[in-house]
């Protein structure tokens, strides 16, 4: 029977429950008791299976979120397994599915039980869902095999998550198990693996795979360097690959990987520091970056205030310069839509330079270039910024440092169409003398009309720092540019006390 309603409201599914409720109440019901819990009160027949059938064939996405599911008597699912040989899979249509690791432990019941010959994608999560804290071990990844068997071949998506925080890194050494689970997949198009830290031999299989469009998976700067001066089998390696997201500890091995595959259709990179204790020189990655088809790079460093809990300042790597040679290496991309940076960088970049990004790359939505320095001067002023939005039509959110002091003549103006789409704006440390922060409003307010947040450094809010007396004043003169513009635009920033002087 065909009902688009009942599809839609079947296609989706956090929690068994509902759908055991479709067998006769005399044969599954809630039993009271000191644990009131649904159980089988006889072992279902076949014909019982009739309305659970109808049902269970429209469901096509399964995340286990639901805690109702801790109602059911864990003997129930055990009892389902054993008549899938005889009914069939419980869930056979099903084509998406959200599971935990714990369920993949000793028989492995309720993952063998959601399984379906349909199953085209697979969330595994462990320890950012599992009350105990469970973290991946070596045992699991044969565990996850033994249990999807059939299905790894056809399988489209897999992705195995340790933490459900992207701010979070877990590091992982699964190495024969990785390269066992690698091995059999033959179809797959989307791959996400941060938390495990994969070998050369699951990325020389992973490197054959067609289909492969999207990949994200964590490995050493020295192991990735070892892969990549390695010949590729195949000038087809990577061939397919869109969205390139490593996790790593230096640049060096990314920079020798892009260098080594041409990666025709690469539109997407991300690489991420995973330990904010090293250094890392950009140089060396700009000049191997992809050129022509980028529309999205992203350097991300987890970054750490220059402080403790305590007040105390503590050691902080000193910025990375970021140059007009490194800029050059991005002109190349032509459809680039995002630049994300969010080490600590020292912009070296002047009017100029921001006007030539603006010209080769019109499309950018998303640019942020922190630059967080105290007590130094920024080349950037409002006439770079002028000339950077009119040619970027789409900007949406700028993170830059300027020299805010430094306003644009009426007769740069008077012909600037303002720019409707940026909504978030970030200063950074710019320096802003109290005597110009009316003229800075007028300008931001005039430049940016739909500008909804306006946010200056975590340096300069940070209540524990102790500022110079001329960042103060910065601080305190953006604080009344931020107030005079409200309440159109708001900040996220919560301003400390002692800089009222």
């Amino acid at each position: 029977m065909h009902s688009p309603a009942l599809d839609v409201l079947w296609f989706r599914q956090t929690s068994l429950l509902n759908l055991l409720k479709c067998f006769p109440e005399p044969v599954f019901t809630k039993v009271e008791g000191r644990e009131a819990k649904f159980a089988f009160q006889s072992l279902p027949e076949v014909k019982d299976y009739d309305r659970v059938r109808f049902y269970a064939s429209r469901i096509r996405e399964f995340k286990w979120i639901d805690k109702s599911e801790r109602s059911v008597n864990p003997v129930v699912h055990s009892t389902l397994l054993s008549q899938c040989s005889i009914v069939g899979p419980l869930l056979p249509k099903l084509q998406s599915l959200t599971i935990v690791i714990n369920d993949f432990h000793k028989q492995a019941i309720y993952a063998r039980l959601v399984m379906s010959p349909n199953l085209r994608s697979i969330c595994i999560l462990a320890g950012c869902y599992d009350q105990y804290g469970y973290s991946l071990k070596d045992e699991d990844i044969p565990n996850i095999i033994a249990v999807l068997g059939p299905c790894l071949p056809f399988l489209c998506k897999f992705q195995l998550r340790d933490v459900d925080d992207e701010n979070i890194f877990t590091y992982r050494r699964l190495h024969t198990g990785i390269s066992l689970l690698c091995r059999s997949f033959r179809q797959m198009e989307i791959l996400q693996i941060r938390d495990i830290n994969v070998t050369q031999e699951a990325l020389t299989h992973l490197a054959s795979l067609t289909a492969l469009t999207h990949l994200e998976f964590s490995i050493s700067s020295d192991d990735l360097s070892l892969f990549a001066s390695v010949e590729p089998t195949s000038d087809e390696a990577f061939h397919s690959i869109r969205t390139l997201r490593i996790h790593t500890d230096k640049p060096d091995g990314c920079a020798h990987f892009l260098s080594s595959y041409s990666l025709p259709h690469l539109s997407d990179v991300c690489i991420v520091q995973w330990d904010d204790g090293v250094d890392w020189a950009l140089d060396t990655l700009f000049k191997n970056i992809p050129g022509s088809c980028l529309e999205s790079l992203k350097l991300w460093k987890f970054r750490l205030p220059p402080w403790n809990d305590f007040g105390q300042d503590i050691d902080v790597p000193p910025p990375i310069p970021f140059t007009p040679t490194m800029l050059n290496s991005v002109l190349r991309n032509k459809n680039l839509t995002c630049l994300d940076i969010t080490f600590e960088l020292s912009v070296e970049l002047d009017d100029v330079d921001l006007k030539a990004l603006s010209v080769a790359c019109p499309r950018l939505k998303y640019l942020s270039l922190p630059d967080d320095r105290l007590q130094t001067e920024a080349a950037l002023t409002f006439h770079g910024l002028l000339a950077f939005v009119q040619n970027c039509k789409d900007l949406e959110t700028l993170i830059i440092r300027v020299n805010a002091n430094v306003i644009p003549e009426v007769s740069l103006t008077s012909h600037f169409e303002p720019s409707y789409t940026l909504k978030h704006l970030g200063v950074c440390t710019s320096p802003l003398k109290s005597g110009n922060t009316c003229n800075v409003a007028q300008t931001i307010a005039f430049l940016f009309p739909k500008l909804e947040e306006l946010n200056v450094s975590e340096t300069y809010t940070n209540g524990t720092i102790h500022l110079p007396y001329v960042e103060i004043c910065h601080l305190k003169a953006w604080k009344e540019v931020i107030d005079s513009l409200r309440p159109l635009v708001k900040s996220a920033n919560r301003f400390p006390l002692h800089w009222q002087l």
